[in-house]
């Protein structure tokens, strides 16, 4: 395997979901803070990746590199197939550009504003070279195991599966829609399937917590 890099995905000015600016704040620092430390001794390079500024935040106290864009800036239209899903993966396709990351490096995955409690899927990364994916099927919203879901809170996958990959469906979400790519274009047994993640996630648009 490559390089392994952690793209911290943010976005400061939602436009969507539930709209408390301090709040967000706080979920950032306490979320970005803690993954930074799980992640210090490792083999593994962070970079904050944030769609809503120009080029400086509150994100830039962070000792790692950032990455500015606009991608908020786009409208979220059915008709063009646009979420927060597609913004986020505009965001991670700019990082993978801007340092040239190699097809088969190993791109770890983490919203910022979630809360990861221990650094277990880090060394299951790092100590499973062979795989080419790690992902923990659960629907956050239903609290449901036996869908095509796939946590978006924290995954990994090599980065030449998201070089390819494109939303292109109105009627899919964007977890099942990114789970469903998975399955279509990676071996089952180059998939590695997480039991626990150990990553608690928040619910935007209904202001309450998950843990996976």
């Amino acid at each position: 395997m490559g390089k392994v890099y952690l793209i911290i995905t943010c976005c400061i000015d939602n436009k969507i979901g539930y709209i408390h600016p301090d709040r967000r704040k706080q979920e950032y620092f306490l979320g970005i803070s803690n993954c930074l430390n799980l992640v210090r001794d490792k083999n593994i390079i962070p970079i904050i990746v944030e769609n809503s500024k120009e080029s400086s935040s509150y994100l830039d106290v962070f000792n790692c590199d950032k990455v500015y864009t606009n991608d908020n800036e786009f409208i979220h239209r059915e008709e063009y197939i646009e979420h927060k899903g597609s913004n986020e993966l505009r965001d991670i396709k700019k990082v993978i550009e801007k340092y040239e990351i190699n097809d088969d490096d190993m791109i770890i995955k983490f919203t910022g504003r979630y809360m990861l409690f221990q650094d277990d899927f880090f060394k299951c990364v790092l100590d499973n070279t062979d795989k080419e994916c790690f992902q923990r099927t659960f629907n956050v919203c239903n609290y449901n195991q036996d869908v095509i879901d796939i946590v978006m809170g924290l995954f990994a996958i090599k980065a030449k599966y998201l070089k390819q990959f494109e939303y292109n469906s109105s009627t899919k979400g964007c977890e099942e829609e990114f789970k469903t790519f998975i399955i279509d274009n990676i071996k089952k047994d180059d998939i590695m399937e997480i039991e626990k993640l150990y990553l608690r996630v928040i619910l935007g648009d209904m202001n309450k917590v998950v843990d996976v």
